[in-house]
């Protein structure tokens, strides 16, 4: 989570104040959504810390796999075991926190998508 923190949440911010210079800039990445390149990119990232969140709301500090990455493996398809941090109320609020926000920010392109994250962003209030 402290990646998340530090610069995931700062490129939230920069989209946040200046949603149509950033809105335009285009990054040669996957677009798993609909929205622009820098929204894409912060997407994946709280995407991850989403998917880990517990049925409860509570939240991951984050994962780690057992080694250095394996030789032609990238992240989103290596072969490793993979672990998971436990869920503490310090990780929950952070996620909160960027969930929330994301959710604003997500209003301006999809609303679906800015549902989402607002009721996760609760459930880790919450819990």
């Amino acid at each position: 989570m402290t990646h998340m923190r530090n610069n995931t949440d700062l490129l939230l911010e920069l989209l946040q104040m200046y949603p149509d210079y950033f809105g335009e800039i285009s990054w040669p990445l996957p677009q798993d959504y609909p929205v622009p390149s820098m929204l894409n990119e912060i997407m994946f990232e709280v995407d991850c810390f989403r998917r880990l969140q517990l049925p409860n709301g509570a939240c991951r500090f984050g994962m780690e796999t057992e080694g250095d990455p394996r030789d032609a493996e990238v992240s989103w398809k290596q072969t490793m075991d993979v672990y998971v941090y436990a869920p503490d109320p310090w990780s929950s609020f952070i996620y909160a926190s960027i969930a929330a926000r994301l959710a604003q920010v997500l209003e301006r392109y999809d609303t679906k998508l800015a549902s989402i994250y607002k009721d996760s962003a609760i459930k880790a209030m919450e819990w």
